[in-house]
């Protein structure tokens, strides 16, 4: 067996089989000892003389592992107890079927060697399944046999005799080789092993490669396959040259079938007969086996292969058809009959089953194709070719299934290796965050953009979050032209929350859990200097996700040793919402063990040697160019390549490749010295973000259950200002949600006790913000304080506990004040709706820095208000005797029209024609102590407010989802956006700014820009520049949706299209000079086609979709002289449920 595959048994590695990652439907597994079998196949004798399987040992998994394989993944569950089945016992499983020729029998015809690695090394079967099974580093001992065959290969491939000319014995250590003349290299192919001298052939490794003179025996086969195209590229050369070939071959085949039986006139013979009769000519003792020379003796001299061309003839029907008409001898070689070897397949003594190619020349194409290697892709979540393994197998037309494509594609006709390892490369280009567009004010629950320590009376620097990333934003700069944001990319997922420390440099910012067996949701700190990542705090996995976090201290005191901030309120997502106290930095040192995260990690994962070797690759260091490929389509490249020879052509490569070229301005920013980088982030990806250590600089203080429900229950925390700040006896928070209020106060054993606030009487509503300020009742001591509360219905509720205050304390509700209206109701995470009320409450600082706290509060409401109250004393007595504690308050507007200050700010962008009023409800606010006549507003809209005498936007984004982002096709700094509300904006990458906006009247989902201009009617016929969007919302009988096409220039309506059943998810238009079409994808399961060039008609309906279409792609135009579809361009469209479909775009039928 060990001769057979070619090796050596006793050698360390023969005899383990690593099984193959590639596998085909059909085929018969293979044991570790390589005869054919299955889980019955035996090997060895054991010491006892009793047979036992070959196989692994009987053990279970690990009880981790198996706990994660039961309850993490039922799909893995129902894999294992399969592979479990066909094992038939644990610890076992069998290995993936390997690739085979077409029509190949292993328990037939047995182990083919017919790839290609054989010839680079290898010496048997499994060291091509497995060629790195040892230490590379490692010295390998090989025997004589072994070392003269990689000698006689290595004088082959490098034209040079490393052996000796008389016993062909290796050459003495240091000995210069000999030229490889003629009469050596007929000998080393012949001492050359059978399997190899066909590889050799194959290769043209029996003549000069580097020989002016040369040329190869592709040429021989198609004119165009020259010495030239050979070296650019070998691979691509043979296989067009085996595939013209092959038909050659068929051809050939069917003319003498069709002879024979128009001499018999019916139907005598097959092309399976006429070629099984040529080889039991060559093979008279019918061994079912041929030699190279057997199979050129076949097609010299048996069939005399010829070349055919086609001939049209009338037949006495009337109908016309296909004749074939004989033309030239075709003279075939050895190195021919290799290539057409190693395609079929043939045994170590270089022998072909011909059964194997009569079957495979003369079955169907569809077939064929249906015999290829099958590449999954999507069970690994990929989407392209991994690996130089796959890239050969596609070369030989493999199968690949697609995550999207779940009957797989295959390789096009034209299919180039050279894009495939250009593709699995890590590209020059990379993707760094410039600037983020908009505000996550549509979700939030509590206030979430602050001003930081870097706000002047001269600059605004202010923080919150897009997305997972958090962002420090500057408006001078904004206003400058100039970069105007910082990011912290330290979450992996979509952050919740955002609070500012006191002393504003350091920012608390809450996620979501990420998706991941080992993820947990966490809070992050962060300075808003460099954005660098100071604590992790990592909560439990069942946990959910940080909703709600607060600093202790108190932002407004004068004096910035007073401020406190040493700890921190962390709420998640659980049922019970639990409520974690950390200390999150004991050290005095708050950077001990900072760290930056690159931005650039937010973008494809790279490493920072590919970025740098990118700088010093290209000249512009942004897109890639493979030196070692002569890219002479380019244009620059065409002018300097016009009037050179070959060797100057690749001294001009060379001198390209070795040159210095200048970086790119980001790349300089990735490598430079200012960027602080961690080093053990050089070889890190992304995902890698430090996890939280038990290093003894944080500990969790305290963990209690918040409140039971269906989260979120609770909405936000608010530390109380007025008591101590490091939680000892006396220090207090607030935590408040759907229908309570809860107060949390540290009693004389230093231990947390939470009280539930009293409505009383009042409705219970739900408290959608607080915030606590300074009773100012009589005889009101230091340090006394009560809460505000915003409630749904738009009013302002006063909280007073018992004085002095103690744990166990209840505030109670005494008072309501009228602000702001009730807004539009929204609805909740369990299916209820509430209004929007009283969002945010903010406390100002004292003017004259004097005062731990000021005597102004900003409240902002779902009427899209922001109104200034003043604080006062509260005098009297109540019916019982008893004095009123508390506070009282008093709404600074005059004029209940008021817009633009002090009492009362309105936040009101004018309106777009064919705009509704939708007025937008303040999620956020916060104010600094050097801006007494300033504030910053978020609204729900998702766009932050400066508010002052004049009311300004500083961030726009859109008030509904965005779905989709369509770019201008010849201003790449113009894209297009449109969200659900119905509004569509123009957007200016240069001034990071709004152009134009307008309405279109309902939902947008999809969009595209037309490639060129088109005529329209509602401009009198003319051109101009168009941009489509679909609309989206609910199916509904007997209702169409809608797309809108507009103007670029002044989004001016030019066509409303009505056809459309369903939602318009997807829309592109054809390219460039194309036919002038778009098409739109439905999830009516529905591709769309309209004529753009006149008026939109609808041309046709490709209907064809199991799910909703998804994506839509156009092709170039299509280059097969004689078929139908000669010079036009069809598109693809893939859907839900896993389908790739091509269409014609003229008749609306599918191509594929």
């Amino acid at each position: 067996m060990a001769e057979h595959l070619g090796g050596s048994r006793g050698r360390e590695g023969s005899g383990t089989m690593t099984p193959m990652a590639y596998s085909r439907k059909e085929g018969m597994a293979m044991t570790a000892r390589g005869s054919p079998g299955g889980a019955g196949s035996m090997g060895l004798r054991s010491g006892s003389g009793m047979m036992r399987p070959n196989s692994a040992p009987r053990e279970r998994p690990s009880p981790q592992a198996l706990k994660a394989t039961l309850f993490s993944d039922a799909r893995g569950r129902v894999e294992e107890l399969r592979q479990m089945k066909e094992a038939q016992y644990w610890g076992r499983e069998l290995p993936p079927k390997r690739d085979l020729p077409a029509y190949w029998s292993v328990s037939t015809h047995g182990q083919p060697f017919n790839d290609e690695r054989l010839f680079n090394g290898a010496t048997n079967v499994y060291q091509v399944i497995n060629p790195s099974g040892r230490d590379k580093n490692i010295p390998k001992p090989v025997g004589p046999a072994t070392e003269q065959q990689a000698l006689l290969r290595k004088s082959l491939k490098e034209n040079q005799l490393y052996l000796s000319k008389q016993d062909l014995s290796p050459l003495p250590h240091g000995s210069k080789p000999h030229p490889l003349g003629e009469p050596e290299r007929v000998l080393v192919l012949s001492k050359l092993t059978p399997y190899q001298r066909i590889h050799a052939l194959r290769l043209c490794l029996d003549r000069d490669i580097r020989a002016k003179d040369f040329i190869p025996w592709t040429q021989m086969v198609w004119d165009k396959l020259n010495a030239r195209f050979w070296r650019r590229n070998r691979d691509m050369c043979i296989r067009l040259a085996t595939q013209r070939l092959e038909n050659y071959m068929k051809r050939h085949l069917q003319y003498l079938a069709d002879q024979k039986c128009n001499a018999a006139r019916a139907p005598a013979s097959r092309t399976k007969d006429v070629l099984r009769e040529a080889f039991w000519r060559v093979d008279p003792d019918r061994t079912g086996r041929v030699s190279l020379q057997q199979f050129l003796q076949v097609w010299q001299n048996v069939l005399c292969l010829l070349e055919y061309r086609d001939e049209m003839v009338a037949s006495a029907t009337g109908r016309s058809r296909v004749v074939l008409v004989p033309g030239r001898r075709i003279l075939i070689d050895l190195p021919m009959c290799s290539a057409i070897f190693t395609q079929y397949g043939f045994d170590k003594d270089g022998l072909m089953p011909y059964v194997v190619f009569i079957n495979a020349i003369s079955a169907s194409p569809a077939r064929l194709l249906g015999q290829e290697v099958v590449i999954s892709a999507s069970a690994e979540g990929r989407h392209g070719l991994g690996n130089d393994v796959e890239v050969a197998y596609c070369v030989g037309n493999a199968k690949i299934v697609y995550p999207k494509c779940a009957k797989g594609v295959f390789p096009p006709s034209g299919f180039d290796p050279r894009v495939a390892d250009r593709s699995m490369m890590p590209p020059n280009a990379h993707m760094w965050l410039e600037h983020a567009y908009g505000y996550a004010g549509m979700d939030t629950l509590a206030t979430n953009v602050f001003y930081t320590k870097n706000t002047t009376e001269t600059r605004d620097e202010v923080v919150y979050y897009v997305g997972c990333v958090g962002i420090v934003y500057c408006k001078q700069d904004m206003d400058k032209g100039l970069r105007s944001q910082r990011f912290f990319f330290g979450h992996t997922n979509d952050i919740k929350c955002l609070a500012i420390h006191p002393s504003r440099q350091y920012v608390v910012s809450g996620q979501q859990k990420a998706t991941g067996p080992d993820e947990v949701p966490y809070a992050c700190v962060w300075d808003v200097d460099n954005c660098n990542l100071l604590q992790r705090l990592d909560h439990d996995i069942s946990e959910r996700a940080v909703i709600a976090c607060c600093f202790s201290g108190n932002i407004n005191h004068p004096d910035p040793n007073k401020k406190g901030g040493d700890l921190l309120v962390t709420i998640t997502a659980d049922d019970r919402h639990t409520i974690h106290l950390w200390q999150w930095m004991k050290p005095a040192d708050k950077y001990c063990k900072s760290v930056n995260i690159p931005g650039w990690f937010l973008g494809p994962h790279k490493k920072l040697e590919y970025i740098r070797a990118a700088a010093a690759r290209t000249p512009s260091g942004t897109f890639y160019q493979n030196p070692h490929v002569h890219d002479e389509e380019n244009p620059k490249v065409k002018d300097v390549l016009k009037h050179l020879s070959e060797e100057e052509v690749d001294s001009h490569y060379r001198a390209l490749k070795d040159a210095p070229h200048p970086r790119h301005p980001i790349i300089e920013q990735v490598v430079g010295e200012d960027n602080m980088v961690n080093e053990d982030w050089e070889f890190g990806y992304c995902d890698n973000v430090p996890r939280a250590k038990k290093d003894g600089t944080w500990e969790l203080l305290m963990e209690y259950p918040g409140c039971n429900g269906t989260p979120p229950m609770i909405y936000g925390v608010a530390w109380n200002p007025l008591k101590p700040q490091d939680g000892r006896r006396g220090s207090e928070f607030v935590t408040y949600g759907v229908k309570h209020l809860k107060t949390w106060i540290v009693d004389e054993e230093g231990v947390w006790r939470g009280t539930a606030g009293s409505f009383g009487t009042t409705h219970i509503e739900n408290v959608l913000s607080a915030c606590y300020v300074p009773a100012l009742h009589y005889m009101a001591a230091p340090g006394d304080s009560c809460i505000l509360t915003g409630f749904s219905s738009g009013q302002v509720g006063l909280w007073v506990p018992p004085y002095p205050t103690r744990a166990n304390a209840t505030y109670k509700l005494v008072r309501k004040f009228e602000a702001h209206g009730p807004g539009k109701p929204r609805t909740l995470n369990n299916g209820t709706q509430q209004c929007k009320g009283v969002r945010v409450i903010k406390l100002r600082a004292d003017p004259n820095h004097k005062l731990p706290t000021g005597r102004r509060v900003l409240t902002g409401g779902s009427d899209g208000c922001v109104l200034q109250w003043e604080l006062s004393q509260v005098d009297g007595t109540r019916k019982d005797g008893t004095p009123i504690r508390g506070v009282n308050m008093f709404c600074m507007a005059e004029d209940p029209e008021e817009k633009c200050g002090p009492g009362r700010y309105k936040l009101q962008e004018e309106l777009t024609p064919y705009e509704v009023l939708n007025v937008p409800s303040v999620t956020a606010l916060d104010c600094h102590h050097l801006r007494q006549r300033e504030f910053v507003a978020g609204t729900d809209q998702c766009d932050i407010w400066e508010v002052d005498k004049d009311p300004r936007v500083l961030v726009e984004g859109h008030e509904e989802t965005v779905e989709h982002v369509a770019t201008h096709p010849r201003n790449p700094s113009i894209f297009v956006t449109g969200c659900r509300s119905g509004k569509v904006r123009v957007w200016n990458m240069d001034t990071r700014q709004v152009e134009r906006e307008a309405s279109v009247g309902f939902p947008v989902d999809g969009c595209a820009f037309a490639n060129e201009d088109y005529p329209s009617k509602a401009k009198r016929n003319q051109k101009s520049l168009h941009v489509a969007f679909g609309s989206v919302g609910p199916y509904s009988l007997g209702e169409r949706h809608k797309i809108a096409v507009l103007d670029v220039e002044t989004l001016q309506p030019l066509k409303v299209i009505p056809e459309p059943v369903a939602q318009v998810q997807e829309l592109v238009y054809s390219p460039a000079n194309g036919p002038g079409i778009l098409a739109a994808g439905c999830c009516d399961m529905t591709v769309y086609l309209f004529n753009a060039k006149h008026e939109y008609h609808l041309i046709a309906k490709c209907i064809g979709h199991s799910g909703n279409v998804e994506h839509i792609d156009w092709s170039y135009p299509i280059s097969q002289p004689g078929s139908r579809l000669h010079g036009q361009m069809i598109i693809q469209s893939s859907d839900t449920s896993g389908n790739l479909l091509y269409w014609d775009t003229k008749t609306g039928r599918r191509v594929l």
